[in-house]
């Protein structure tokens, strides 16, 4: 987002806000809240010499605020939780529907040893800690130790840290989804939405803001990928690879859909002059048999492939933004998946075509072969 598009937001131009930030989409799909965007940060604290007088047993209900960012726990003795609360107003006129995926960092960089007297650690960082969204106001409050509307984000297992670890590993970053708390804030149309930490692991203290000491603190924030809006630009060897895809995904779709009519035409036509089904099971299997490479629909897969991994030598599933399989590292994985999803959909176009599919693939034993075809 443009400098002046963020100024315009926070001295409360909203229109001409939005529709800088409308334009800014079209151009940019990575979106960072933080400190910088007008987040909040805090933690709040319950019994211990948080309360007033001190030393008061957690209740559930926070005490006191105004901490440094961690996460805290002796059972009995005292709890604190770290909230964020990252301000919407620098994404004004996003929403929902443009979030393609929303993502919390947070890293973990100090192990606290104690708070004071009473409050003593055993020097290992917290494993695990929990990750709560609820709506937010934008501001961190005492009341925030525990907001109306918490929604679990995940359990994040830590692990075997301690100060020792850190100075050899140094800070270690963590990630949560959130994709589905910010699509619900903004559908919510909230100001801020908000991130609780905690833990139950007694007794253990862990920094997660940005201070000394440490070995490279920092704190929370979101990254915010966007739905694009315009059409990718790719390079030569990169169309070249999406267009083979298509193609010969296309291809072994309707090989697919043919061998499988095919079969279930001979079927019908051996039953209407009353020889069994069994009598044209090979010619069935010569068209669909996966256990044999020689099969019509082996060899068609196969040759599709082959002719994807030709295209795209030199390119990988990321720089075609990675369809059908988002974690797909290899050309050939990108493969299996589109070739696996055209047969599904095959298989699909062959149950609505035929009423009695499902029976006839069964009489002739490639019912279990193609599993779409007799879906409910």
């Amino acid at each position: 987002m443009s400098l002046l598009a963020r100024r315009l937001c926070r001295i409360g131009m909203p229109t001409l806000c939005a529709s800088l930030m409308l334009a800014s989409l079209a151009s940019a799909s990575t979106f960072t809240l933080d400190a910088a965007s007008g987040a909040d940060y805090d933690s709040v604290g319950d019994g211990w010499f948080f309360t007033t007088p001190p030393n008061l047993p957690p209740d559930g209900v926070g005490d006191s605020g105004n901490q440094p960012l961690a996460v805290a726990k002796i059972a009995g003795t005292l709890e604190l939780r770290a909230m964020a609360e990252f301000s919407l107003v620098s994404v004004a006129g996003l929403t929902a529907a443009d979030v393609q995926s929303a993502t919390l960092h947070f890293r973990v960089d100090d192990v606290i040893g104690t708070f004071g007297p009473g409050a003593t650690f055993d020097g290992t960082a917290s494993d695990p800690i929990a990750v709560y969204g609820y709506p937010a106001d934008g501001t961190v409050t005492v009341a925030d130790f525990a907001p109306a509307g918490l929604v679990p984000q995940g359990v994040v297992a830590i692990g075997a840290v301690s100060d020792a670890s850190l100075t050899v590993s140094g800070p270690i970053d963590f990630t949560v989804d959130v994709t589905q708390l910010l699509k619900d804030r903004l559908a919510a149309a909230d100001p801020a939405v908000g991130i609780l930490f905690g833990t139950n692991d007694s007794p253990t203290a862990t920094s997660l803001d940005d201070q000394s000491p440490g070995v490279g603190g920092l704190l929370p924030y979101l990254t915010i990928e966007t739905v694009p809006t315009d059409p990718p630009v790719f390079g030569k060897n990169a169309a070249k690879c999406q267009a083979a895809i298509a193609k010969q995904g296309l291809g072994f779709a309707k090989k697919v859909q043919g061998e499988l009519g095919k079969c279930l035409n001979t079927v019908l036509g051996a039953v209407a002059k009353g020889v069994a089904p069994s009598t044209v099971a090979d010619k069935c299997a010569q068209g669909l048999d996966d256990g044999d490479p020689k099969s019509i629909l082996a060899k068609a897969r196969a040759s599709a492939a082959s002719s994807i991994a030709k295209s795209c030598g030199g390119t990988a599933p990321a720089d075609i933004h990675a369809p059908c399989d988002a974690g797909a590292t290899t050309i050939a994985a990108t493969a299996s998946c589109v070739l696996g999803d055209h047969r599904r959909r095959a298989e699909q176009m062959i149950a609505a075509e035929y009423a009695d599919a499902c029976t006839i693939l069964r009489s002739v034993g490639f019912d279990g072969s193609f599993p779409e075809v007799c879906a409910p």
